[in-house]
């Protein structure tokens, strides 16, 4: 059920572009279109999937609401498929989406997550893990160094203890 994780809150709130549950609601869309998303098909045809994620988010009867968030996640995306990451991403084979895994981590804690995406490009294997921050370019170092452990712990979780070089990207 893809409404689940959205809470009537950020709906209400999600009128104002730059308000929180806008965001999250963003955020929420843009991932599933994602997940449908074949990096191999033109991109324009990708975009069609967002009108059917935010109906299937948002419900019926907000068609002002369901407009502003297409038009936001459109912006986001747009820019992505002309991003090196989407050329990656467009010219390797998938080898997993939406990957749960469970790992030991600390005093007897067990770390749970979902890797958006395990591709291989060449001879390497890259972890994705899409994030929708809105950043300027010269704050995204930053942010990626934000997300560095993140990706570093699910690089481990999905890498072959005998051979995979595994790499991280958050997208």
């Amino acid at each position: 059920d893809w409404s689940s994780d959205v809470c009537s809150s950020d709906l209400a709130r999600a009128t104002a572009a730059g308000d929180p549950g806008h965001g999250r609601l963003v955020g929420t869309v843009a991932h599933r279109v994602l997940e449908q998303w074949e990096f191999s098909r033109p991109a324009e045809e990708m975009l069609e999937l967002i009108v059917p994620a935010v109906r299937a988010t948002v419900s019926a009867g907000q068609e002002d609401l369901h407009q502003m968030l297409a038009e936001s996640v459109a912006d986001i995306l747009k820019p992505f498929v002309r991003s090196d990451a989407y050329a990656t991403l467009a010219g390797a084979t998938i080898l997993g989406r939406e990957v749960p895994f469970m790992m030991p981590w600390g005093d007897g804690q067990v770390l749970e997550g979902v890797i958006d995406v395990i591709c291989r490009s060449g001879d390497r294997v890259w972890i994705t893990d899409y994030k929708t921050d809105a950043v300027t370019a010269e704050e995204a170092p930053v942010r990626a160094e934000r997300y560095r452990t993140q990706t570093s712990l699910y690089a481990g979780a999905a890498a072959d203890r005998k051979s995979t070089r595994l790499n991280s990207s958050h997208t």
